[in-house]
């Protein structure tokens, strides 16, 4: 919905006519959600020090909500007086109604995830949310949805610090963004790094880039890296995995908002089932297998 409805509606703005001038007033609605989502983390990242509301959302803060609430009155302001499109409505009212409205329906999300014990809200709603994922205990499924741009031999020198197999999935801003677990074991290890913004899809976005880590033991004892990196255009990465848990494979661990990447670090000797080109289902996809001795 997010971003399927105002890309939809995108199409009908060379041709509004009075007829049709609600499709530009939804997507208008849409951007001040956007705005109001950004500007709402980013004061929060550089300047959130008090906790919006820390039994129903750890990371909103106060600081936070009154950036987005900022953003969005100033982008009603700029819809009302200096931009000539055919809507009507008082959009300084409309936007202060979207400024209050979006952080709370994000809040009553995150209230109704912690009754139900779901990280995804999907799970919420009949038929939706799970992945079927059918898979031996030495296969590697894929994290995500998107399509396989890398398979090389890579140094590893974060947590594994040896030569491993790097294989690397891009997720466009059309895929579905939700990462999972690629095997079963426990986790052992997860950090973020913050960082730059440039394009998922160059090699060096994943030491520059921000940025998070996670390394599940498997059963076997071998240990697996695998690794968000935020793009050009996504600005939120969410981990849920922290050490000691115990990681399911297909189960959500964590999600990254639009364009970005996943790496994972496979051991030498690993057969990669995948080839470059390939577009995997997160959570479905068998990538690869390791070496069961």
């Amino acid at each position: 919905c997010y971003l399927s409805i105002p890309f939809a509606l995108s199409f009908t703005i060379p041709t509004i006519q009075e007829e049709n001038k609600i499709s530009l007033e939804i997507l208008l609605v849409f951007c001040m959600i956007w705005v109001s989502d950004s500007a709402a983390y980013f004061v929060g990242s550089f300047f959130g020090k008090h906790k919006l509301a820390p039994r129903i959302s750890e990371n909103k803060t106060i600081e936070g909500f009154f950036g987005g609430v900022a953003g969005v009155i100033i982008t009603g302001y700029i819809i009302q007086n200096h931009m000539n499109l055919p809507i009507k409505g008082n959009w300084i009212i409309i936007s202060v109604i979207v400024a209050i409205a979006a952080p709370m329906g994000d809040l009553v999300e995150s209230k109704l995830k912690r009754v139900f014990n779901v990280k995804d809200s999907s799970q919420l709603i009949p038929g939706h949310g799970d992945r079927n994922t059918v898979a031996e205990s030495n296969q590697i499924v894929a994290p995500a949805d998107g399509k396989v741009v890398i398979i090389r031999k890579e140094f590893e020198k974060e947590y594994l610090k040896k030569e491993c197999i790097q294989v690397s999935i891009f997720m466009s801003p059309l895929n579905v963004h939700v990462n999972r677990y690629p095997l079963s074991g426990k986790v052992v290890y997860t950090q973020y790094h913050p960082g730059k913004y440039l394009f998922a899809w160059l090699p060096k976005s994943s030491e520059l880039n921000e940025r998070t880590s996670v390394v599940v033991k498997h059963e076997n004892g071998q240990e697996i890296l695998f690794r968000q990196i935020a793009g050009a255009l996504a600005r939120r990465i969410v981990l849920y995995s922290k050490i000691n848990d115990s990681a399911e494979v297909g189960e959500d661990y964590g999600f990254i908002k639009f364009g970005s990447r996943v790496d994972i670090f496979l051991p030498l000797g690993t057969k990669i089932l995948a080839k470059v080109g390939d577009e995997p289902v997160g959570g479905e996809t068998i990538i690869a297998e390791l070496n069961k001795n």
